[in-house]
């Protein structure tokens, strides 16, 4: 994306007699180059950029179980709270409830544990390498949640290392869904 917009910024933006510059794109089959071809002021640019294929998207059958819980989530709440998190610890726990706590992501670690629950903010702890916790409330009736249903408690525990992928998409996305099925045997 970077050269392709390089190569547009070449040209400026009027030729001499108040024209813009032409500008022709190609892109003939899979593995072929995506061509950009400008021409103004006189001057003519030519930029091939190497395209890759992409894998098919996989097809997870999510619909054959039961749902136990579905969020619809203000991204910008999430990625709060997904900030909160001791990214040094390897896991992560979620817990999602129809009676309080609600919502609740929890990271234990050598320092203490630190919970995300949101609205109301408890703050407990020690500078350095002693305890600390912090815990923030998300009611379910908060503005934070478009849709929050949930049939029962539900406890799951996450690798940080599967959530740190999704944080950039959270933080970009307006909202996000937080689906958990029943498990099959």
């Amino acid at each position: 994306m970077t050269v392709l917009i390089e190569s547009l910024s070449l040209c400026g933006d009027k030729n001499i007699d108040g024209t813009g510059p032409a500008l022709q794109l190609v892109y003939r089959d899979i593995n072929s180059p995506f061509e950009v071809l400008l021409e103004g002021t006189g001057v003519l640019i030519q930029a091939a950029i190497r395209t890759f294929e992409t894998d098919p998207p996989i097809q997870f059958n999510l619909r054959s179980s039961e749902i136990m819980c579905k969020l619809i989530i203000k991204s910008a709440n999430l990625a709060d709270a997904l900030g909160e998190l001791d990214w040094s610890n390897p896991d992560c726990r979620l817990c999602v409830s129809p009676e309080f706590p609600y919502f609740r992501l929890t990271s234990d670690s050598a320092g203490g544990s630190c919970q995300v629950r949101k609205i109301s903010l408890l703050l407990i702890g020690y500078i350095g390498s002693n305890l600390y916790k912090i815990q923030i409330d998300y009611p379910k009736d908060s503005d934070a949640f478009e849709t929050f249903e949930c049939t029962k408690t539900i406890e799951v525990v996450y690798k940080l290392k599967h959530i740190h992928p999704c944080v950039k998409a959270v933080s970009s996305a307006l909202k996000s869904q937080i689906r958990i099925n029943a498990v099959r045997n």
